[in-house]
């Protein structure tokens, strides 16, 4: 099982939804919390449909930075015990009777108001005793190594962090990259901070003691999503094999030089009576021989995406990132 959790600042761009649900597909992550949706209850169902999930609660929004949602698979039974604009509140229920709770923190982006978060996260820890995964976007760093750029951040609002995860019996999961999950810039000033992260306590731990954080790149929001795998990383050896899929005809083929030779010298390779039946066979002599070269073209522009996200990447992560 797997848990993702992600500020997407807003559902409303493609690039934005198009790598969520890249994410969902390659992780399968069971329970999927999101904040700053920025969209509505109606919008946020039709998401859950279109990723495949089963379950979907969510928080509407009043502002431009406000919004949670939370997803979830059929494999799960949730029992959602409480909410508001900052958080969401669960049972998680396994069919063999394991019992945990979960919940999705967006703590008050406004540091003058960040101790009522801190207030709210101690309430709710004195209604369950068991095993916690509490997690999300908490708007704070534990530590000034956490963050990098702009101005130092002011020991008490620290100190009033880790007060209060003291208090609720919580603890940072860490990370395999336990580094940056925020950027932004402050005039023309790169900042860079930890803000995103996983706490656990010791019941939950105990549960899943080989489980493991994964911070994953950083694209379509300036937060980067952040997954809690709660059994070992499988390699690679141990992946499943992709299943054989359809063909599809890919409108960036016909940008190739090479593409009307193709489809003339595929066309013409059966000759004859040109009925219902040797039309099919064309189609598919088409579709066999564009299954390799097009695949040849297809993985060749991946490859330059690929590149092109890594360089942008690159930039992003280097200190010397500055904004004209």
């Amino acid at each position: 099982m797997s848990t993702l959790c992600w500020n997407v600042q807003g559902m409303g761009s493609p690039r934005t939804f198009k790598y969520l649900s890249d994410i969902v597909h390659k992780f399968k992550p069971e329970l999927v919390f999101l904040m700053e949706t920025r969209t509505s209850i109606v919008k946020l169902e039709a998401l859950s449909k279109k990723l495949h999930m089963e379950g979907c609660f969510g928080v509407g929004c009043e502002g431009k930075s406000e919004g949670l949602g939370l997803l979830w698979t059929v494999k799960e039974d949730i029992s959602v015990l409480s909410y508001s604009k900052h958080y969401i509140d669960c049972i998680v229920q396994k069919k063999n009777q394991l019992i945990w709770r979960f919940t999705g923190f967006y703590g008050n982006p406004n540091h003058l108001k960040r101790v009522h978060s801190w207030t709210l996260l101690s309430r709710l820890s004195s209604l369950f005793n068991g095993p916690w995964l509490c997690s999300g976007d908490f708007n704070e760093v534990l530590d000034h190594s956490e963050k990098l750029g702009g101005a130092k951040k002011p020991d008490f609002l620290i100190q009033n962090f880790r007060n209060a995860l003291e208090v609720c019996d919580l603890f940072d999961a860490g990370g395999v990259d336990s580094g940056f999950t925020w950027w932004g810039n402050r005039g023309a000033e790169v900042v860079k901070e930890r803000l995103d992260r996983f706490t656990i306590n010791l019941g939950w731990k105990g549960l899943f003691p080989d489980c493991s954080v994964e911070h994953l790149e950083m694209w379509g929001s300036n937060h980067r999503p952040i997954l809690m795998h709660n059994t070992k990383l499988r390699g690679k050896a141990n992946q499943r094999r992709r299943r054989n899929v359809r063909f599809f005809f890919e409108e960036t083929w016909t940008t190739k030089q090479e593409f009307r030779e193709r489809v003339n010298d595929s066309w013409s390779s059966y000759s004859g009576n040109q009925n219902f039946s040797t039309m099919v066979r064309k189609l598919k002599r088409c579709a066999n021989d564009f299954h390799s070269w097009g695949k040849e073209a297809i993985e060749d522009l991946q490859k330059q995406i690929k590149e092109k996200k890594s360089e942008l990447i690159s930039l992003l992560n280097s200190p010397n990132l500055e904004f004209q």
